[in-house]
This record gives structure tokens, C-alpha cells and sequence, in this order.
């Protein structure tokens, strides 16, 4: 099971939660640290379980922290608040993904969430010269918002069911009558981060939500440091 520490109560504008956790290519989780660290969110709250990976994980400084779900915050001066979800791991089986998406999904609707937006790697053999972008949702409404020039809605027949936390969070957000996509980006399936696919997804992204992004400064994986603060520490305990 999951418990969600909320570290503070804030108000937000209209909130997008933008989720990048690890996965194929670890194209979401390069796109989400890049755009949590270009707005300097700031960290609102902590997911905890005791089905998280036994191991720790030793950070750039040397130190190790053990591994980490947590949401972030930015505010914009103009468009709507930023919720990012970011993380070291994603849960290792399906009843605990299940679990930890319900919590995800509860604070969001507290939060007043207006969109959900998942990001994912779509697998592929050999790699792409360009690799396309996929989009897919709950409603045509909000695919239309994200299909944009460039962005493919023809993901029928290509991938399979879409597991995971990306998938899962869909469809407890259509439950919950929140709007919400997934872009899927093609990766090299032997690629342990792809750098080139998450500046394709990036692109795609923000052009969609009429963000002005350096894209051209993603020339490697950034360093989201999200190990546990000591307000953190003493929520979680």
C-alpha cells in the first residue's frame, strides 16, 4: 500500500499534473527532470511504500539516497500552475501501481487538477533518424489539444495495452472526469537513456501547452535531486 505526505497546502492556477517517472528509454523521466528543473519547482509532496526497491542510490555528490516518488509545484506568470510527478522508480508490480495511482489521482482532484498528461517510451528495434510522437487519450477533446504538427494519432494497432504508471493514471482520471493524453515517443529498446527522444517528446510537449522551452539545452540526462528533505523525513518518518 501508499501513503502521499503532503509537505504544504498551496492554491494553484488551473493545475496540469505532467507525469515522467522511469520507463522505456527513460524518455519521461529525462523530459519531467528537465522541465521541474528549468521552473525550479519546488516539492509538495512525498509517495511512501514498503514495496519501493530495496537498494539506495548514490546521487552526484557521492551520497546515496534511498529511492524517491515525489510531486513538484511551479507557478507561471502566465498559463496554469505545473504539477510535476517525478521519481527514481516506478512500483515493481501491478496491485502496488494500482495503489499508488489511486493516491495520485486523490491528490489531484484535492488539488484541483484540470489535466493529466503521462508521458512514456513506445519500444522499437533500431533506432529512429527522427523518432515520432504518439498521442492518445480519454476524450478526442484533449488529444486534439495534444496532437499538434508532428504528433501522430494513429497509435491503434501500434502498441499494445499501455502499462504502467503512464496508462494506469488515464484511466483513474477518466473515472474521475479529468481530462487527460499520454505522448508515447518512439526509443531504442537498447537505450538506457535516450536523450534524442526525450527532446522530440519535450518539443512536442511544450508546443502543445504554448511553452517557451530552451529544447537545444537537453544535451544530456539532467539530475533531478528529489532524495528526501528533512520536512519530508519527518512526514514520512
Amino acid at each position: 500500500m501508499w501513503s502521499v505526505s503532503l509537505l504544504k497546502k498551496i492554491k494553484l492556477k488551473n493545475p496540469i499534473l505532467i507525469e515522467g517517472l522511469p520507463g522505456v528509454g527513460n524518455v519521461a523521466k529525462i523530459t519531467v527532470d528537465y522541465l521541474a528543473n528549468h521552473f525550479k519547482a519546488k516539492p509538495l509532496a512525498y509517495f511512501a511504500s514498503h514495496s519501493l526497491q530495496s537498494a539506495v542510490f548514490v546521487r552526484e555528490d557521492n551520497t546515496v539516497s534511498v529511492p524517491t516518488i515525489a510531486m513538484y509545484y511551479a507557478r507561471q506568470k502566465r498559463g496554469p500552475s505545473l504539477l510535476f510527478l517525478v521519481g527514481d522508480v516506478q512500483p515493481f508490480d501491478e496491485a502496488s501501481a494500482v495503489s499508488f495511482c489511486h493516491q495520485v489521482i486523490g491528490l489531484c482532484k484535492s488539488l484541483g487538477v484540470k489535466e493529466v498528461v503521462t508521458l512514456g517510451g513506445l519500444g522499437t528495434k533500431t533506432p529512429a533518424k527522427k523518432p515520432q510522437v504518439y498521442c492518445t487519450g480519454t476524450e478526442k477533446a484533449t488529444i486534439e489539444k495534444y496532437a499538434k504538427k508532428g504528433v501522430s494519432r494513429d497509435l491503434y494497432g501500434v502498441v499494445g495495452p499501455i502499462v504502467g504508471v503512464s496508462g494506469i493514471l488515464l484511466g483513474l482520471a477518466k473515472r474521475q472526469n479529468i481530462p487527460s493524453a499520454i505522448l508515447l515517443v518512439e526509443t531504442n529498446v537498447g537505450l538506457a537513456s535516450d536523450v534524442d527522444g526525450a527532446k522530440q517528446l519535450l518539443g512536442m510537449l511544450t508546443h502543445a501547452l504554448r511553452m517557451k522551452i530552451p529544447i537545444q539545452d537537453l544535451n544530456e540526462e539532467p539530475a533531478m535531486q528529489i532524495g528526501l528533505n528533512q520536512d519530508a523525513a519527518n512526514y514520512i518518518g
